[in-house]
């Protein structure tokens, strides 16, 4: 089980998200890999469609965190940056006036931006191990902090 504490929840873009990944084990595993992601994703609906909703994923960055092999009971210290909101892969918005057209048509439904990190600790032969935990973070906060 991993369990994901951060030291801070909300964090303005440029910000570090840091926090600690909690293992508890019942037995010492080997693990290849111990990776930290700090992810955002939207969901869309499209109701009319009758498809399954769509989580496009805007961002996401993957830290690794070195291991010697065997891994039991620990705590790790981890510490991602935030990233500025030029650097989301948004989906392009389109002129105001076509945005009501289309949904006045065919009316998706766009989600918020969802923002967590994820802890997943890779195991030979084993399920993996993935703990995780939400965060807001307001990329616009950043330009409010500095004034």
């Amino acid at each position: 089980m991993i369990r994901v504490e951060l030291d801070q929840t909300d964090l303005v873009s440029g910000e570090a998200c840091s926090g600690r990944a909690c293992i508890r084990l019942k037995n010492p595993t080997r693990a290849k890999h111990i990776l930290i992601t700090l992810s955002a994703t939207q969901t869309i609906r499209r109701p009319f469609s009758g498809q399954a909703p769509v989580r496009h994923i805007l961002y996401g960055d993957t830290h690794e965190v070195a291991t010697d092999g065997m891994l039991d009971d620990d705590v790790i210290d981890f510490e991602v940056t935030v990233p500025h909101a030029g650097d989301l892969d948004r989906f392009p918005e389109p002129p105001a006036f076509l945005r009501r057209l289309v949904q006045w048509v065919a009316p998706d439904t766009i989600g918020p931006v969802q923002w967590e990190v994820q802890v997943r600790v890779e195991r030979q032969w084993k399920r993996d191990l993935i703990g995780t935990a939400e965060v807001y973070i307001d990329l616009q906060g950043e330009q409010r902090r500095a004034s």
